[in-house]
């Protein structure tokens, strides 16, 4: 299947068919859009943010201020939405009237939710109960004594820590993307083709008392197209947590109890997960490893801790053939990540049907990062989030949503997000500004030409000649070989 690429002139085309947005609607208005130089977008992104300031360890990778560094460029190419604004972002109160010149129109395009109106000004607080979804009792009673216990942040393994604050931050941080898919699940997914027209998941209202996108949520108003997909920025990562057991950073694994949370508070029945984090996702593979309605995906560099993901682990009993773990060898980079998508990754998504989409959204396989050997470029994400967004649109409008996951090298995190926001919204990706104009760059000013210069700022420079490897691309079609096979996808 080959994949989705933007272009200027054509705008998204997938081989010689063009797939841009603005084929839904009429030639005149594509027309006029075409002249006033304004891509189509898909719908608005929605975004709730969770620092953890108080899960913290100096000198540790994972640290708030990857949080700090996404959501402040992300600021800098929205500016707040009125009404919307998460007070705790950066910038609050702060407004942009207009998109830098030759990047996409976000600030219509991105909404900042606030948490309910029931939980408190830091946040809903997931209860033990819904974490209990994933993980024992004795695990939750044996984390929150730990914390209590504590008076500075530990390791307690060889790359985990715990501080005072870690549960109640932790727990927040997942209700997050919990309240996130209450305002994406409040109304039922409309059919996908064929279907008959029966209702693939039931209808609900918010456990937390929204039952729809009103004031308290910033609301998209009757102007406001309804939300394309919605992304949990929050920290730290949860894929790799197990039931029992913290690990990988992370302290509760947030993907696998929204899972569990949108099927049991939702009626979601058939849920697919897709994991680019460059690690493996061994807590989520193991929650659902033997359970044939979540579809887990993972690409993910081979060899790398935690030493999981190999290609035939393909799940257990019923759930056999519902995980399809892609280790592609260190050194792949765009192309070889073209390759795994383009075979496996769309094939099996198609032939899922899902009814929801969760992204562990981890970017630490970009070639910046330091704590791997992939060789990923923000251009990537960017089209995985569109591939992404279209799967979502044939099979589960608005029913998508990342969490993010790994990353610890923050401009070029910032970058990546900024670029899957564009995907997700079927928009092109930002491009920086020439490196001289970079230089001119005055952070401090909010004139527009300010704004305007900052906003371009936010991308990165692309790689250098001399910056990437070759892609041991004949490595790559070996293992995507085995995949195939293992998955009937041949």
């Amino acid at each position: 299947m080959p994949i989705l690429t933007w272009s200027p002139k054509f705008g998204w085309r997938r081989g010689s068919r063009q797939l841009s947005a603005a084929r839904l609607v009429s030639s005149a208005t594509k027309h006029a859009r075409d002249r006033a130089g304004v891509p189509e977008r898909h719908g608005v992104v929605v975004c709730i943010d969770h620092g953890a300031n108080g899960h913290a360890k100096d000198g540790h990778p994972e640290c708030p201020a990857r949080l700090e560094a996404v959501v402040g460029a992300l600021r800098v190419l929205t500016g707040p939405p009125a009404g919307g604004l998460n007070p705790r972002a950066p910038g609050a109160g702060k407004q942009h009237r207009h998109g830098p010149p030759g990047n996409p129109p976000l600030e219509p395009a991105v909404e900042w939710r606030r948490h309910s109106a029931s939980s408190s000004s830091s946040g809903r607080l997931a209860t033990d109960e819904e974490l209990g979804r994933v993980h024992p009792p004795a695990y939750l009673a044996a984390v929150r004594s730990a914390c209590s216990k504590l008076t500075e942040a530990k390791l307690i393994d060889d790359s985990t820590y715990l501080s005072p604050g870690s549960f109640e931050e932790c727990a927040r941080s997942t209700g997050a993307l919990l309240d996130l898919l209450d305002q994406l699940l409040v109304s039922p997914s409309p059919e996908p083709p064929g279907s008959g027209g029966r209702t693939s998941s039931t209808t609900s209202t918010s456990s937390s008392g929204l039952g729809g996108r009103g004031s308290n949520s910033g609301g998209s108003g009757p102007c406001r197209p309804p939300p394309a997909a919605g992304f949990a920025l929050v920290r730290p990562p949860g894929h790799h947590v197990l039931p029992s057991r913290p690990m990988g950073f992370g302290v509760f694994n947030t993907i696998a109890v929204a899972a569990r949370y949108a099927r049991e508070r939702h009626g979601v029945e058939r849920v697919l997960i897709v994991d680019f984090d460059v690690h493996h996702g061994n807590g989520t593979q193991e929650v659902f490893y033997d359970d044939p309605n979540t579809l887990y995906i993972s690409t993910h560099q081979a060899g790398l801790w935690p030493y999981t993901g190999k290609a035939k682990e393909v799940g257990a009993g019923a759930g056999r053939g519902a995980t399809i773990n892609i280790p592609l060898p260190g050194g792949s980079g765009d192309q070889a990540m073209a390759r795994a998508w383009s075979r496996v990754v769309l094939p099996a998504a198609e032939r899922f049907r899902p009814q929801l989409v969760l992204v562990s959204a981890g970017y630490d396989a970009h070639w910046r990062d330091p704590l791997a050997a992939m060789q990923l470029t923000a251009g990537t994400y960017h089209w995985m989030c569109a591939e992404l967004a279209e799967l979502s649109k044939r099979w589960c409008p608005g029913r998508l949503a990342l969490v993010l996951e790994g990353g610890y090298h923050a401009p070029s995190l910032a970058e990546s997000v900024a670029a899957s926001l564009c995907g997700l919204l079927l928009l092109p990706p930002p491009g920086p500004l020439p490196a001289e104009q970079q230089e001119q760059c005055v952070l401090h000013r909010d004139d527009d030409d300010s704004c305007h210069r900052r906003a371009s700022a936010v991308m990165l420079p692309p790689p250098g000649p001399r910056e990437l490897y070759e892609e041991p691309l004949a490595r790559v079609d070996v293992v995507l070989e085995e995949v195939c096979q293992l998955h009937g996808l041949l």
